[in-house]
């Protein structure tokens, strides 16, 4: 079904959205440095995935399992993201709760509490522990947007939190997640419509959606394009071209899967889940059809 595909999709890479895109935002200079500091944090544990370097061992039985995860490697990860991010983490949060104006105190709590959540849910494969920190970050983000709803990417960590929740809730409560999911992406590009991460999404959104409620693979394609075309930081463009990837694949054009994907590992080589993706390729298989 439809929106059984999208939930399991959205639950099953594990690739975070910085919030890199606000720096264009009109967000004051503290907020800004924050979000600098965020995108750094963000990018070492969802793009670059740092803390594999101090157990290779580790990384070899994620690679070797297809990303079925012990309870022994769970423990293991999540003692190794403690070590290489718990002091940056910490220290993020203490800047967050300083930030003068309310709404984007708000704002950079929530960015902290959906990384916890993604690394309980999409690092850790943690569904009961990741919950609470979603829904945390849904009251901060809802916050955040009361005060303020002219920061597009106040919509876009909106618009993804209401994504995450699919898998967690499930059921009709999937179709409700989706729809709004959308309408806040729309939203935070009729502010920016240039805005990198939230043409991203907007593009996943298209890929995994019924034609009935709106979606279409080839308008995915050309968002993950649309997003190239601002310059951004590494993660945003790693992401479209790994999403255009996955598009690419499901339509059954194999080759330019393969191209899309070796440009994603050409910006961050050791990956794990773009090298997944990439030997799936190679060996003939859709890779969103072993996901799901």
């Amino acid at each position: 079904m439809p929106v059984k595909r999208l939930a399991a999709a959205v639950a099953a890479l594990a690739f975070a959205f910085t919030a890199s895109a606000a720096k264009i935002d009109s967000l004051s200079a503290a907020c800004v440095a924050f979000v600098a500091r965020h995108d750094a944090l963000t990018a070492g544990l969802f793009l670059r995935q740092e803390f594999f370097r101090r157990d290779p061992a580790l990384l070899a039985e994620l690679m070797g399992s297809g990303h079925d995860f012990t309870a022994s490697m769970r423990e293991r990860l999540g003692g190794l993201i403690d070590d290489e991010f718990g002091e940056t983490m910490a220290a993020l949060e203490a800047e967050a709760a300083r930030l003068p104006d309310a709404a984007e105190r708000a704002y950079a709590r929530a960015l902290l509490a959906f990384d916890r959540y993604k690394i309980e849910f999409d690092l850790k494969k943690d569904k009961r522990s990741s919950l609470p920190h979603l829904e945390e970050a849904d009251l901060l983000a809802r916050e955040a947007l009361r005060s303020k709803r002219r920061i597009a990417d106040f919509h876009r960590l909106q618009g993804e939190i209401y994504n995450q929740f699919i898998p967690l809730k499930g059921g009709v409560s999937a179709i409700y997640f989706s729809t709004e999911a959308k309408k806040s992406y729309l939203a935070g590009l009729a502010i920016r419509k240039d805005h990198p991460h939230t043409l991203v999404l907007l593009g996943v959104w298209n890929l995994f959606a019924p034609e009935i409620a709106g979606g279409s693979k080839t308008r995915a394609l050309d968002l993950f394009r649309d997003a190239r075309r601002t310059p951004a930081d590494d993660y945003p463009t790693f992401l479209s071209h790994l999403w255009e990837s996955l598009a690419y694949s499901d339509l059954l054009r194999r080759p330019e899967a393969i191209e899309a994907i070796k440009r994603a590992l050409a910006i961050a080589p050791e990956n794990t889940w773009a090298l997944w993706i990439l030997a799936e390729l190679e060996a003939g298989r859709r890779p969103l059809d072993v996901m799901l």
